[in-house]
């Protein structure tokens, strides 16, 4: 979208601009944007998120699908969701009736 003039309306990219196919004439749809001041905007769809920083010329993979069935976190992290109590046993302790 061309924001310094006052007609605000919605420029088609290229074909080509790298972003994903649905078929041959057709892109697949976007159902999120992110832009900031300094002119990277982020579409993302079914197959992933897509950058640009050259106004929608050129796009480049950010990402893959969603990923709903996993969280990654640090090797030396531990997920946390409350107040826990941990009991330290030594490990002859832990094999004792």
């Amino acid at each position: 979208m061309t924001t310094g003039t006052g007609d605000k309306a919605w420029m088609p990219c290229d074909i080509a601009a790298g972003l994903p196919l649905r078929d041959v004439s057709r892109l697949h749809p976007v159902d999120a944007v992110a832009a900031n001041p300094k002119g990277v905007v982020l579409g993302g769809g079914p197959v992933g998120v897509y950058r640009t920083t050259d106004g929608g010329r050129t796009y480049v993979a950010r990402s893959g699908v969603e990923h709903l069935d996993r969280v990654t976190i640090p090797d030396n992290w531990l997920f946390c969701s409350g107040d826990h109590a941990l009991t330290v046993v030594a490990e002859d302790e832990a094999a004792a009736p």
